[in-house]
């Protein structure tokens, strides 16, 4: 029997996915054929420290309404920076979740860290998956696994889930 795999780039703004045939038949589980995400993707960037767990949640509402809010325990800002996404930029978002295999991500995963850990959560509907990272450690093109972590192929997914979401903000003005 012959593998045949059909490679296509999709770009998110500067970033570029490999998608395989098998990836883009998962995008109805991430878009509706209406163009809308199938629900709201939320990036949780969570740093614990002296004062307890504070960062900013990263909120993409199912029909595009981006925004982000900082929060500190269990209080949450109103959103300090927002905009509405294109049909364009949503279907790269789902095409993104689809090429990362979003679903199939761990639940918890990363470095072990015994002092005020950065937790990376992102959240799409059911599904939720947990990046933990030592403290201040940031993620950048360059995060990468400990050598011989044998969820190298979830870091780089997660990773480029995050960065996608970024870029989306890219312009954006921080207080």
């Amino acid at each position: 029997m012959l593998l045949r795999v059909l490679f296509v780039v999709v770009t998110c703004g500067a970033l570029p996915v490999c998608q395989t045939t098998s990836n883009r038949n998962e995008l109805p589980k991430f878009l509706t054929p209406g163009g809308k995400l199938q629900a709201r993707l939320v990036f949780r960037d969570a740093q614990q420290g002296f004062a307890g767990v504070s960062g900013e949640i990263w909120t993409i509402e199912a029909g595009g309404h981006f925004s982000i809010a900082r929060f500190l325990n269990e209080r949450t800002d109103a959103p300090y920076w927002g905009r509405d996404l294109t049909p364009a930029e949503l279907k790269s978002v789902a095409e993104v979740l689809a090429a990362s295999n979003f679903l199939a991500l761990p639940d918890s995963f990363g470095r072990e860290s015994k002092v005020n850990s950065r937790l990376l959560t992102l959240v799409f509907g059911k599904k939720k998956s947990v990046l933990a990272l030592p403290a201040g450690e940031g993620v950048t093109e360059e995060t990468s696994p400990p050598a011989g972590d044998p969820q190298t192929i979830a870091w780089h997914n997660f990773i480029l889930v995050v960065r996608t979401i970024q870029a989306l903000a890219k312009d954006r003005k921080t207080l």
